[in-house]
């Protein structure tokens, strides 16, 4: 009897322990299940490691509207690695063709409205306000308001350029082409790099050179064997070393003139009448100047480099990078021609030079070229 109850306790013990074998190996799932974790987090990673890794390569100075909001439109960095916000549609509006433009009226996109041909019902089945003309005429004249606040448009024919009213202006500042379709040889980026067939005076040459400048007649036409185009493009540094008698020949070449100190101004201080191309106040390192930053600058940068250095217009780099030639004379007759701008070595201590109007009228000899000094074109309306 008691080798039995031996026996008993025995195989009552094994069967203990075997159970608890058994319930330690049930257990092992919650370790399988922190490594699934683990490898999902892993992944995750990876995945994330592999978005921060890929680049979406574009061509730099191109638009787009946000694939994901389109209220914003984007521009290509000049590095051409990756997109970056280069305006957000004002209320009413919305990114179309990578452009602001007014949303439809209300009438037209009430007509048919999508998955009711009756256009009695809309989708979420609320009832259509027969009686809404006042709120369509709300909406009407809050578009017609957005459509006359000076908001940058293109100019019709001309996507280089910006509308400002009854004239466009060269978005960028120029940049002086071998090529009227804006290829080959870019000039002025050195002193004296432009073609011999590119005069820099007009009838007053002597073994290539501008002399007796005061004689020179300003609607006289130097030779030109070998012509030069005013370009607008984004991403390259301006076209400097340039005489106003070469910056103007290169605007006619592209069917534009000069700008006139008017149209300059205008487009520079917008429809706000702004001091600074981007409002009423002067503000450090928004324009490429040597104001706010604690390197000073050594040279101009690159067209449309500075995001923020804008007009309500939509043009670019109208304070700082490089002062540039208008074509309005100090007097007439007399080959003195106003610059405006500043440029890149302009400070906080002289603020009111980098402002649209400038500190005081600035006229340089049209015979004269600096590393200072660039330009842009403008077209009338009616000159197209």
């Amino acid at each position: 009897m008691s080798r039995m109850l031996w026996i008993l306790l025995i195989l009552t013990g094994a069967g203990l322990l075997w159970a608890g074998c058994e319930g330690s190996e049930t257990n092992e799932p919650s370790d399988s299940d922190g490594d699934a974790s683990e490898q999902e987090l892993t992944e995750d990673s990876d995945e994330e490691n592999g978005e921060e890794e890929s680049v979406d390569l574009c061509e730099p100075g191109d638009f787009r509207c946000h694939p994901e909001s389109p209220d914003i439109v984007q521009i290509c960095r000049n590095d051409g690695e990756g997109w970056e916000t280069y305006r957000e549609c004002s209320e009413g509006m919305q990114c179309v063709d990578d452009n602001c433009e007014a949303l439809a009226d209300a009438d037209e996109t009430d007509d048919e409205p999508d998955g009711d041909e009756d256009g009695d019902v809309p989708v979420d089945g609320d009832p259509v306000d027969t009686d809404g003309d006042e709120s369509t005429e709300e909406t009407d004249d809050e578009n017609d308001d957005e459509e006359d606040d000076g908001l940058a448009v293109p100019c019709p024919g001309h996507p280089e350029m910006m509308l400002v009213e009854d004239f466009c202006i060269d978005k960028y500042e120029a940049v002086a082409m071998e090529n009227s379709d804006c290829t080959g040889t870019i000039y002025g980026q050195n002193e004296d790099d432009f073609p011999e067939g590119f005069q820099d005076c007009v009838n007053c040459m002597e073994d290539g050179l501008c002399v007796d400048h005061f004689d020179c007649r300003t609607e006289a036409w130097a030779p030109q064997t070998e012509p030069v185009y005013a370009c607008s493009v984004p991403g390259i540094i301006p076209t400097r070393f340039i005489t106003w008698y070469q910056a103007r020949r290169a605007c006619v070449n592209v069917g534009k003139t000069l700008c006139s100190s008017d149209q300059w101004v205008q487009a520079c201080e917008g429809p706000e009448n702004n001091e600074f191309p981007y409002g009423p106040d002067y503000m450090d390192s928004v324009c490429w100047d040597n104001a706010g930053g604690e390197e000073p600058l050594e040279s101009p940068g690159e067209t449309g480099g500075r995001i923020g250095c804008e007009s309500s217009y939509g043009v670019f780099d109208q304070s700082g990078n490089v002062s540039e030639w208008l074509s309005t004379a100090e007097v007439e007759g007399i080959n003195y021609y106003l610059i405006n701008g500043c440029y890149w070595l302009c400070d906080h201590t002289n603020t009111e030079a980098l402002s649209c109007v400038g500190e005081i009228p600035y006229y340089t000899g049209a015979w004269i070229s600096r590393e200072s000094i660039g330009f842009r074109c403008c077209l009338n309306q009616d000159q197209d």
